[in-house]
């Protein structure tokens, strides 16, 4: 405020420019070790196919909530075994549910999914042929509302599911945007480089994904050292 006050002549002289600014406290992340994905991915089977699905989506591409539920058949490519970004959901109690563009134009992205989560797809899309047998189902929502395959369902209800399910798994209270900080952490750990995580986020600057969506566990920290003692023979 100070800044355009000066370029406008409001102010002859900005009487801040001499004040050091804070330093930007880093906000903890919360993502899931190896050893609870583990836990999480083997709790998986016993929910339903959709919510299973759901959450695979999640913690396998990164993708936040709001573009998981803003899918359309239409963006899902068995052939090639991808899933592209077009949309999303939001719900305020003012507008309820709404579908418009994702969060920023690097938001619109084209990711690889897993064979296993690819096959699920597979199943829920003829569950839901099965269900609508005389209608055309290429706009329809992956994850719609019951009884119609054209209506999203609300991002807040799969968030009070995952609370319930991360609590019977004996996981931390993690929640679906902290799904896409583990598969951020997770890709990492696996070897994947930080630019194609980068992608996958879609994210806009890699610093992003290092800053705010990496997190790096004390075994990840020393299979590092490790490796660098290795190299040099110490």
């Amino acid at each position: 405020i100070f800044n355009y006050a000066e370029r406008q002549e409001f102010i002859e002289k900005n009487p801040i420019k001499k004040v050091d600014a804070p330093r930007t406290v880093k906000r903890p992340v919360d993502a899931l070790t190896q050893e609870q994905a583990k836990i999480f991915f083997k709790a998986l089977q016993d929910c339903k196919p959709e919510y299973r699905c759901m959450m695979l989506l999640m913690a396998t591409t990164g993708i936040r909530r709001g573009e998981c539920l803003g899918l359309q058949w239409t963006d899902i490519d068995f052939l090639n075994g991808t899933l592209t970004v077009n949309r999303s959901t939001t719900y305020t109690p003012e507008c309820g549910i709404r579908v418009a563009a994702p969060k920023t134009a690097h938001s619109i992205r084209t990711i690889p999914v897993v064979p296993s989560t690819l096959s699920l797809l597979k199943q829920l899309q003829k569950q839901q042929e099965r269900e609508h047998p005389a209608t055309l189902l290429t706009q329809a929502f992956v994850f719609s509302r019951p009884g119609d395959p054209f209506e999203p369902r609300d991002p807040s209800a799969i968030t009070r599911h995952m609370k319930r399910f991360v609590k019977t798994a004996g996981l931390p209270d993690v929640s679906p945007h902290d799904l896409r900080h583990s598969c951020a952490s997770l890709l990492l750990s696996s070897g994947a480089d930080i630019k194609s995580v980068q992608e996958i986020l879609g994210h806009a600057d890699a610093s992003t994904t290092l800053n705010f969506y990496v997190k790096a566990d004390l075994n990840q920290m020393r299979s590092a050292t490790e490796k660098y003692a290795k190299a040099f023979g110490l």
